[in-house]
């Protein structure tokens, strides 16, 4: 639908009423051909099956700023990992995205480090909030290799989320405590 090669594979595009532009969200800023699939949501078997799409997602922000999807491709630096990850799209002028790109910008939200797939879930309507279901430990206080769900929220997470290590001993506070002495009764 735009010069880009998508070599035969799905690729996501927004269309701007007023300027009557259309933008592919989901192609490669890089111009390489695309390898994989992008879609608004997947269905993995190892977080739902069957019954996840038992609702309507919302994949793009209610001001038609922000388009939020997942692929397997590397849609950057990060995202290498040949896994499943969910990317954002943000409108030039919008976030972090400067002005004078007009294709918009392209962000991975996933770490795209992880050695299993990250999926999207949903989005606040204002895009703020992106909630991903992945089984990597994107916090300290997830410890197990368990299917999670986080808020990946503008602005930041929850402190506690993310206990400080412990504080390093000095001196002789790292013999620790001496054990207590024998007692042995009178020969």
């Amino acid at each position: 639908l735009t010069g880009y090669d998508n070599a035969g594979r799905v690729e996501l595009y927004l269309y701007d009423t007023p300027n009557g532009r259309l933008t592919c969200v989901s192609c490669n800023p890089s111009g390489t051909p695309a390898s994989h699939n992008a879609y608004l949501t997947s269905q993995p078997s190892e977080i739902a099956p069957g019954a996840r799409n038992a609702f309507l997602t919302r994949n793009l922000s209610e001001d038609g700023k922000r388009v939020f999807f997942e692929t397997e491709e590397a849609l950057g630096p990060q995202g290498e990992n040949g896994q499943m990850n969910v990317y954002e799209w943000e409108q030039e002028g919008e976030g972090s995205c400067p002005s004078g790109r007009a294709s918009g910008c392209v962000y991975v939200i996933s770490t795209g480090q992880s050695t299993s797939g990250s999926y999207f879930g949903d989005a606040s309507a204002d895009g703020n909030d992106v909630f991903i279901f992945t089984r990597q430990a994107l916090v300290g206080q997830d410890q197990d290799d368990n299917v999670d769900v986080y808020d990946a929220r503008v602005g930041g997470g929850i402190a506690a989320q993310n206990p400080a290590p412990p504080t390093p001993c000095v001196g002789e506070a790292c013999h620790g405590v001496p054990a207590p002495a024998s007692v042995f009764g009178t020969p």
